[in-house]
C-alpha cells in the first residue's frame, strides 16, 4: 500500500469513518516493519490493541455473602422499626376542638367570627388608599 492511500485511510479510521477491511489493512501495515518514520506513533497504538486482544478475561469477583447478609438485614430492620411504630404506637386520646351542638349557638359563634374576620380586612385595606395616591402621581409625572 502506498503511503498517501495509508495516510488518508488512517485519518477516516481516526474519524471512525472505515470499514472493517480498511481497519485490517490499517493493522497489517502497523504491524510490519516497514512503517513510515511519521507514522511510528500509530504503531503503538495498534500494537495495543492487537496484545488486548490476545489477553484472557479474568473471572469475575464474587460478592461475598457477607454482604449480601448485612442488606438483608438492613432491610430487615427497617421493616421491623416501621411495624414496630404502627402497632405499638401509645393511643392518645381525642383532644376537644370545641364542638358546639346547638345550631343557634353555633351560627352566632361563627357570625362573631367573620365579623372580626372583616373588621380585620377592612383595616389593612384603609392602608390601600395611599397606594392609589402614588399611583395618580407616578401617571402624572409618567404621562404629562
Amino acid at each position: 500500500m502506498e503511503l498517501s492511500k495509508i495516510k488518508q485511510t488512517l485519518e477516516r479510521y481516526l474519524e471512525g469513518e472505515t470499514s472493517l477491511e480498511e481497519e485490517k489493512n490499517l493493522k497489517i501495515y502497523f504491524s510490519s516493519d516497514n512503517v513510515a518514520p511519521e507514522l511510528k506513533e500509530y504503531q503503538a497504538l495498534f500494537g495495543f490493541f492487537k496484545t488486548e486482544r490476545q489477553q484472557i478475561p479474568q473471572e469475575k469477583t464474587k460478592v461475598s455473602h457477607r454482604r449480601k447478609y448485612y442488606s438483608w438485614v438492613g432491610a430487615a430492620a427497617s421493616i421491623a422499626i416501621i411495624a414496630g411504630l404502627f402497632l405499638f404506637k401509645p393511643s392518645t386520646p381525642t383532644p376537644d376542638y370545641g364542638t358546639i351542638e346547638d345550631p343557634q349557638v353555633a351560627l352566632q359563634k361563627t357570625k362573631e367570627v367573620l365579623n372580626l374576620i372583616s373588621q380585620q380586612m377592612n383595616n389593612g385595606k384603609a392602608n390601600l388608599v395611599y397606594l392609589h395616591e402614588i399611583e395618580n402621581t407616578k401617571n402624572e409625572l409618567i404621562n404629562p
